[in-house]
């Protein structure tokens, strides 16, 4: 028992006196060589970083302050293109206001002669002008559809109605009054009667000085004559449009839609 626990003891004393120094003297001069060039590395690429996120900072602040540069460019532009058309607006008036003039005249000389009484009104019709004066806008003017007898009664007593209703919140949301650019006034009971093309004429000739759109139509059984005439414009309108309104609701009943909703 006596040689085994000698024995142990010795390495024991082996180990701790002889072993453990030298691999102290082995390591530790290892470590200090070694965790040096990790610091100066990790030291590089601390710099790097930094001098990446500057760069990148950099680079943002430049892109951003280009990018106000080009916004406030772009609402400059915006803004003196709302100036010039607003100053062509007013010109176009002041082109008119002798012409209106002289539509005042004839209006209140020829106004019975004319036969005017029994298509419109003589005070709608001076308001009109009176208004062309002072402010520039698209006149647009709806006559009720001229409906044959052979139509449904519901279109003689409410088509009226509806498109004018719908024409009329149609143009307030899109095109209102009061907009700088794109103002419309709208009139929906101008004409007295339904009209067709010598009275629009006649209109024409009190109207021409205030550019006007007037959509005037025909109703048969069968199909929807639409009628756009135009004057004051960039371009004349003379158009015509038909609809088989008869067609298109067959073929709404036949896909499964009830009668009373056609």
């Amino acid at each position: 028992m006596v040689e085994p626990i000698s024995a142990a003891f010795a390495g024991y004393n082996l180990t701790v006196h002889f072993l453990f120094p030298a691999l102290s003297r082995l390591v530790v001069p290892l470590l200090d060589r070694t965790f040096p060039k990790n610091r100066s590395k990790n030291d590089k690429v601390s710099k790097a970083e930094k001098k990446y996120w500057e760069a990148k900072q950099k680079h943002d602040k430049a892109q951003l302050e280009a990018y106000t540069s080009v916004e406030q460019a772009r609402a400059e532009r915006e803004e003196r293109a709302l100036e010039l058309q607003q100053a062509h607006l007013d010109w176009l008036r002041e082109q008119h206001v002798s012409e209106i003039n002289l539509a005042l005249q004839k209006i209140q000389a020829d106004y019975d002669k004319e036969h005017w009484a029994g298509i419109l009104s003589r005070e709608e019709t001076v308001s009109i002008l009176v208004n062309g004066q002072k402010h520039h806008r698209l006149l647009v003017i709806v006559s009720e559809p001229d409906v044959s007898p052979s139509c449904p009664p519901s279109f003689a007593n409410d088509l009226p109605k509806q498109l004018r209703g719908e024409l009329k919140q149609f143009l307030e949301q899109l095109y209102p009054l009061n907009s700088g650019l794109c103002p419309i006034e709208f009139y929906g009971k101008f004409f007295k009667t339904a009209v067709f093309d010598t009275q629009v004429k006649q209109l024409e000739t009190l109207l021409s000085a205030v550019p006007t759109v007037v959509i005037y139509s025909d109703l048969t059984d069968e199909k929807l004559f639409l009628h756009l005439r135009g004057w004051g414009l960039p371009m004349p309108l003379s158009q015509t449009i038909s609809w088989d309104w008869e067609t298109v609701q067959e073929q709404l009943q036949t896909s499964g839609f009830m009668k009373s909703k056609v």
